[in-house]
């Protein structure tokens, strides 16, 4: 499995991708199937299941509905900025994680 740079993958989510790009979010819960490939900047909805070897391309958004939808430029879907917008939310998370004493 391939993980590229500033991934966030939430709480609940099971991840079986065979590659995942760069600038990538994937939402609570969601589900990735098996030999899937998130390609950059594309976002994966909370609660979205994935079926087995299913391609997201860039700037698209897998919704928990089972569709794929946006395109680069469409805001409405995925920003143009999500590059930025992810930067910032990786390094926010880490500026912000507080380690588990109770964990291993």
């Amino acid at each position: 499995m391939h993980i590229g740079d500033h991934v966030f993958i939430s709480e609940g989510a099971v991840v079986s991708a065979s590659s995942i790009g760069s600038f990538v979010y994937i939402g609570k819960n969601a589900i990735i199937g098996r030999r899937c490939a998130l390609k950059d900047c594309c976002i994966i909805e909370d609660g979205a299941v994935l079926p087995p070897e299913t391609t997201v391309a860039s700037y698209m958004r897998y919704t928990a509905k089972g569709t794929i939808e946006g395109g680069q430029g469409n805001p409405n879907f995925v920003p143009a900025a999500m590059q930025d917008q992810m930067v910032d939310y990786t390094k926010s998370f880490y500026d912000h994680f507080l380690r588990n004493p109770q964990a291993g």
